[in-house]
């Protein structure tokens, strides 16, 4: 899996497109994304009934290793931590809906770990998650409110993403 990941990588010039977004290029070169959705990379970590190919973390560690050691620009880890946060977590219903477009790459996703999120009797979300990895770039952020994970809709009314500037901007 390391070599074939890593050939792959190395075929799409990976390492020159991490370089080309230090000059302003795109954060998200959609040739390394749709190789690693057709190669099933994306969906490494998820469970077979969801869509995915149901190895485990460390099979996902391989690929995210060698994604690393390329400089892979894109959403891979914040998309794939997402999936795995939601294959583990989330009930059936919610399993059934969201996990095949993650491990096809269909839909991207980002994961948020701190900040004031919370959930209202309403099941409304609010406050605020900082630091989401790959947040302007998910069409879903899974983020942790309180002692809840919830999972919110990025282009939803009330939703607002704030692109940071980063040392390393072949993240968003």
């Amino acid at each position: 899996l390391a070599e074939a990941a890593s050939g792959q990588l190395a075929r799409l010039q990976a390492l020159a497109k991490a370089r080309a977004t230090l000059d302003g290029g795109s954060n998200h070169p959609a040739e390394i994304w749709l190789a690693a959705t057709e190669l099933g990379w994306t969906g490494l970590a998820v469970a077979e009934e969801s869509g995915g190919s149901g190895f485990g973390l460390a099979e996902l560690a391989v690929v995210v290793e060698c994604l690393g050691r390329h400089l892979a620009p894109g959403p891979f880890l914040p998309s794939v931590s997402a999936a795995v946060v939601i294959d583990r977590c989330a009930p059936d219903s919610v399993r059934s809906d969201i996990l095949p477009g993650l491990a096809s790459g269909a839909t991207v996703a980002a994961l948020g770990l701190s900040g004031t999120a919370t959930v209202g009797s309403d099941h409304s979300v609010t406050g605020e998650s900082s630091a989401v990895l790959g947040a302007p770039d998910a069409d879903l952020l899974v983020l942790v409110a309180g002692e809840d994970v919830v999972i919110v809709d990025a282009t939803a009314h009330g939703v607002a993403i704030t692109r940071l500037e980063s040392l390393d901007t072949t993240r968003s």
